[in-house]
């Protein structure tokens, strides 16, 4: 993922003089529809003139017989994100949070429906709303209420959490005490959210507070298809400092008697069986 908003960002590189030939050299990451993303916007920028900022183009300059194009852009981060898995979501889901989530600006989108939108492996049935300030619940429903949102029912009011139900989907406003960047934005939503490492990390640390069989679920496809427990453990101790022990998360996953499977997981992705699940993260918690 981008996390920056100005890039110098060498786009094509024409002729033969190059010795890499072709494009600039990108991150292996780098997935195909994010190049594509980015080639567009690029493309845009140059026939519409859709950058800000001073230095808004670099010269052409020439190596070996190629021209290599600077492009200095400011430009909002989503159009370098390649598209969300808005396929989690359902249809009331997705006409909520079109309502909702541009009047939710000062808070960000976390939990397993962030984690969904960018990995698409299960639907997550709720919005889970984080801010860094305490909250203030009659401030937030006189929002919503003003912004013609129902809250049908409250189950939680507090300075720490604030949970209702608006058109029978549950909406979770938290105060979150740690400092998590939120760069990236879902476009459609128009509400930002953390990267991925950042959103599992969040997870690892919720393992310690609670046992979701959804929250290994999404620790597992995390681990298994897109990062690696060191990468894990790292950005977790970015984030939490010393209120995350890697050596008792590595235990959790181990670790099975008493989770709560109170809420089904409906897979988009092939559905691993439980076991698989638990021999997995057993397997990469105890490895060296």
């Amino acid at each position: 993922m981008i996390c920056t908003k100005n890039l110098l960002c060498p786009a094509f590189i024409y002729g033969g003089g190059w010795k890499t030939g072709g494009l600039f050299p990108l991150r292996a990451w780098w997935k195909v529809s994010c190049l594509m993303e980015i080639w567009t916007t690029l493309r845009r920028c140059l026939i519409s003139s859709d950058v800000t900022g001073r230095g808004r183009y670099s010269s052409g300059r020439y190596r070996g017989g190629a021209v290599i194009i600077g492009l200095r852009l400011s430009i909002s981060l989503e159009r370098f994100l390649p598209a969300m898995f808005e396929n989690v979501l359902t249809s009331e889901q997705m006409e909520l949070a079109e309502r909702l989530l541009p009047h939710c600006q000062q808070f960000y989108m976390v939990g397993g429906t962030a984690l969904a939108l960018h990995i698409g492996h299960r639907r997550s049935l709720d919005f889970d709303l984080a801010s860094c300030e305490p909250l203030k619940p009659f401030d937030i429903e006189r929002n919503l209420m003003a912004n013609g949102l129902a809250i049908e029912r409250v189950t939680t009011a507090s300075a720490d959490e604030f949970s209702v139900f608006i058109n029978g989907i549950r909406v979770t406003f938290l105060s979150f005490p740690f400092e998590v960047r939120h760069d990236l934005m879902w476009q459609r939503g128009k509400i930002s959210l953390p990267d991925l490492p950042s959103l599992a990390a969040m997870k690892a640390y919720a393992l310690g507070r609670r046992s979701k069989w959804k929250d290994y679920v999404d620790l597992y496809f995390v681990l298994k298809h897109h990062l690696d427990m060191e990468t894990l453990i790292e950005k977790a101790e970015d984030i939490f400092t010393s209120h995350f022990n890697a050596r008792l998360f590595r235990e959790q996953l181990c670790y099975f008697e008493d989770i709560d499977y109170s809420e089904d997981v409906e897979y988009l992705a092939s559905a691993p069986l439980k076991d698989e699940i638990s021999q997995f993260l057993e397997k990469v918690a105890t490895a060296i």
